[in-house]
């Protein structure tokens, strides 16, 4: 539960609390963000750890505080939003390995700790979790639980079909389904209790490779992918959306993520919602067991969002408690497979 809206309380690591208010469109097509969503990059660049504010319709990003306390030579992975606490989740890659962290206020990265099941360590790949709150993980060819308070993992299952290379893994808010991408653009459904990987198409990127996905309570794709810019020659990041029933007619490049100084660096893709946008959402969902024959427990409800003050007038939306520790340590920019090997 919430402590303030820069603090969560013990049992639920610090974290992100965004609650946005914005003046938007009532419905949204690829490239645009359905009314109440806003996107967000987590800096994978030498520029101090940060976190953006993306337009989804540019690319254009805009610098929200002076983050600081990741590790050095680390980058962020694949993030993930709790709309049942508020809270969001990343992967925190460094020397030290694969670790989960979260986000405090406008400063303080908090690493929760590195992956473990059974004690052993694991090199996750992306994380998501369902609208109900609970987390998953992929390592490779397996599944696992995630417990979000202390990175530990559970109920390991293999995925079927044996993949890899799937650093893009979201949740659709729209429906609870599961969806993850690999690098080359293939999209799969999961299901999260088997592992069974259903394909639903493909997204063809012409040889750039995908590394973060969020999905919009419209059940819009949007979708980071590295292309190398031969004039520029480094790195650029991408910012991509389509209707994933119909790729081919939909998909829309907003452009390079990048600020008023150039492009930056990212493989992790953010998106939030205001409770406007909540209300397309179905309600979270609580397992629960039967309190007897016939009848079943109540469904605990989602705690309310907190209200939060803005941080300036001059913006589209009231932003609360967002910021970013992430620093990419020196080095020239390079694609995932390069950079996590590299790190390791």
């Amino acid at each position: 539960m919430k402590t303030s809206s820069l603090l969560a309380g013990p049992a639920i690591v610090a974290g992100v609390a965004l609650s946005l208010l914005i003046a938007a469109p009532a419905s949204a097509a690829p490239g645009a963000l359905v009314a109440g969503s806003e996107l967000y990059a987590l800096d994978c660049d030498d520029a101090s750890g940060q976190i953006y504010l993306v337009d989804a319709m540019t690319g254009d990003a805009t610098a929200l505080g002076d983050a600081t306390g990741a590790r050095e030579n680390s980058c962020a992975g694949q993030a993930a939003w709790d709309r049942t606490t508020q809270t969001a989740y990343y992967l925190h890659w460094s020397e030290v390995g694969s670790e989960l962290a979260t986000i405090d206020g406008f400063s303080t990265t908090t690493v929760i700790g590195e992956f473990l099941f059974e004690e052993e360590t694991v090199d996750v790949d992306s994380i998501a979790i369902g609208i109900d709150g609970a987390a998953y993980a992929i390592d490779d060819d397996d599944l696992y639980a995630l417990d979000l308070a202390t990175a530990e993992l559970t109920d390991r299952v293999a995925l079927i079909p044996d993949l890899g290379g799937l650093y893009s893994f979201a949740v659709d808010p729209s429906t609870g389904v599961f969806y993850a991408m690999q690098e080359n653009g293939l999209i799969y459904e999961v299901d999260v209790a088997t592992g069974a990987l259903t394909e639903v198409g493909q997204f063809d990127l012409d040889g750039s490779d995908v590394y973060s996905l969020q999905i919009d309570v419209d059940g819009t794709f949007w979708v980071e992918n590295d292309r190398y810019d031969e004039d520029l020659r480094q790195y650029e990041s991408q910012l991509w959306s389509f209707d994933p029933t119909d790729i081919a007619e939909t998909s829309i490049l907003s452009g390079p993520i990048a600020t008023e100084d150039g492009i930056f660096y990212t493989e992790s893709l953010l998106l939030a919602y205001s409770e406007e946008a909540e209300e397309e959402v179905p309600a979270p969902v609580t397992p629960v067991t039967p309190a007897g024959t016939g009848a079943v427990a109540p469904v605990a409800a989602a705690p309310a969002a907190p209200e939060l003050a803005a941080t300036g007038a001059e913006q589209s939306l009231l932003l609360a408690a967002v910021g970013a520790g992430l620093a990419f340590g020196g080095g020239a920019l390079v694609m995932a497979q390069r950079r996590r090997s590299s790190i390791r």
